[in-house]
């Protein structure tokens, strides 16, 4: 279930997008190609090629005047060995199909392991070679150029606040999605085929897309390695870190923080595709599908399942306070995700709720929690001042929710008045306050949580994350 509803009591006037000045924008240029250079160096030379290319710039360096010093010799013998794998590169033109067999889904910071088929169709046996994924690097934007020094940033050293080039490296290899290793490809003879296990570790949330895939092998002297790319595109849906996190009580009183199955399962209901699958004997005829039939040569129904309305519910808040970082929301991500995770395993569906300028609902399958940690993959920050959803547009949004987690960016008075519109409409919400540094322990005025403070907290957005949830 999912439904966008706009808020109308937003403001016409939303902040612009930050800029980055032109001679900024040019020396970010500049990064880039040194980041290109950097990346090149590293995928090309082995460790004995890093090794001659110090020896080589020493060289260079001690060797400047002949007359006195034969340095210059090392850095002539250096150069000698190089131009021997440059020259021997562009031979190395191995004729093979790459098929890789990706998940859908994978999660930051768990390593994957997915396999790659190599079929080798050239004239001669491939031996000695590597598998390595070619992933594109693209220039940051704007927001994460000014608002990414900020929060744990902002503790980089003299250096990197400067000039800028540590944290620019560090934001484009973010950008990039992953950290790949190379895996040893065996012999492979003419026409045969071998499956390679490759593994890959997703560090942000999002879509990933995988270009190609690299062949490299290190020349006679083992100095540098010679590289063929195999067109292979795909695409990998990264969903946001979940930790463990406990169930919170209300204290005393009716209002707890546990899902009632039975409860969640009576409500409302609507039959909805769910997937294909064999005919087996009993079946009803009218779920035959026969499109699917005619395809697979054998007959197959449609199943269907109960979609149900959620009684409990995650807030996220999207509007980034104008002196946060974007941690803080990587944080705030991380909390609604570890908390759809940990309502979801009890049992029933749970509703979604992403506001910002508008509130978009999204409710998981009972016992499924794709749907929201997919949308929580791909959203995105706001820039513009936090308003207040009128209590029409929250009702669209929350039918059905009588429990709702609330994972706020700030505790100003726009936030505090959601959370007594959520109270005046019998909600009991636990609202987590995701802050940052030392202001995670400062405390917080519980304005319309007075009378359960308990469930008002503030989150340190900046600490170490907890042990996360593999699956």
């Amino acid at each position: 279930m999912s439904a966008s509803v706009p808020d109308t009591t937003r403001q016409t006037t939303a902040t612009r997008p930050p800029r980055v000045s032109a001679v900024r924008r040019r020396l970010l240029r500049l990064f880039h190609a040194a980041w290109r250079l950097d990346e090149w160096l590293r995928r090309r030379f082995t460790g004995a090629g890093v090794m001659m290319l110090g020896m080589m710039l020493l060289g260079v360096v001690f060797g400047v005047n002949t007359r006195v010093s034969l340095a210059y010799q090392i850095a002539v013998l250096g150069f000698a060995f190089v131009l021997v794998g440059l020259v021997w590169a562009p031979w190395f033109r191995p004729r093979v199909v790459v098929a890789r067999d990706l998940p859908r889904h994978a999660t930051v910071g768990i390593p994957v392991d997915y396999h790659v088929t190599v079929t080798n169709r050239g004239r001669r046996s491939l031996r000695g070679a590597l598998l390595l994924e070619h992933v594109p690097s693209a220039l940051p934007t704007d927001l994460e150029i000014l608002r990414g020094a900020r929060g744990a940033d902002a503790r980089r050293g003299w250096f990197d606040r400067r000039v800028g080039y540590p944290r620019f490296a560090a934001l484009v290899r973010g950008r990039r999605g992953v950290d790949v290793v190379p895996a040893v490809l065996p012999d492979l003879a003419v026409g045969a085929s071998v499956t390679v296990r490759l593994r890959l570790t997703p560090t942000r949330r999002g879509a990933v897309r995988l270009a190609a895939i690299d062949l490299l092998r290190p020349d006679p002297l083992g100095i540098f390695l010679a590289r063929h790319r195999v067109l292979a595109p795909g695409a990998l849906v990264v969903l946001p870190a979940r930790h463990r996190v406990p169930a919170v009580e209300a204290g005393a009183g009716e209002h707890t923080r546990t899902f009632d199955a039975s409860v969640g399962q009576a409500v409302g209901g609507a039959d909805e595709f769910a997937s294909l699958r064999e005919y087996r004997p009993g079946d009803p005829l009218r779920n035959l599908d026969w499109k699917g039939w005619a395809r697979h040569g054998a007959p197959v129904v449609r199943e269907f399942h109960e979609e149900t309305s959620a009684r409990e519910a995650v807030l996220l808040d999207r509007v980034l306070p104008a002196t946060a970082g974007l941690d803080r929301f990587e944080a705030a991500v991380r909390v609604a995700a570890s908390t759809v995770g940990a309502t979801t395993s009890r049992a029933g569906p749970i509703a979604l709720i992403l506001a910002g300028g508008t509130l978009e609902r999204v409710q998981s399958e009972p016992l499924s929690m794709v749907r929201p940690l997919e949308a929580l993959a791909f959203t995105t920050p706001e820039l513009a001042a936090p308003a207040v959803p009128t209590d029409t547009a929250l009702g669209k949004v929350l039918d059905g929710v009588t429990r709702c987690t609330c994972v706020l960016l700030d505790w100003d008075a726009p936030r505090r008045r959601l959370v007594a519109r959520l109270r005046a409409q019998g909600i009991t919400p636990l609202v987590l306050v995701v802050g940052e540094g030392e202001r995670a322990g400062a405390p917080l005025d519980p304005g319309p949580m007075a009378d359960l403070p308990e469930l008002l907290r503030r989150l340190d957005g900046a600490g170490p994350a907890p042990e996360p949830v593999r699956g």
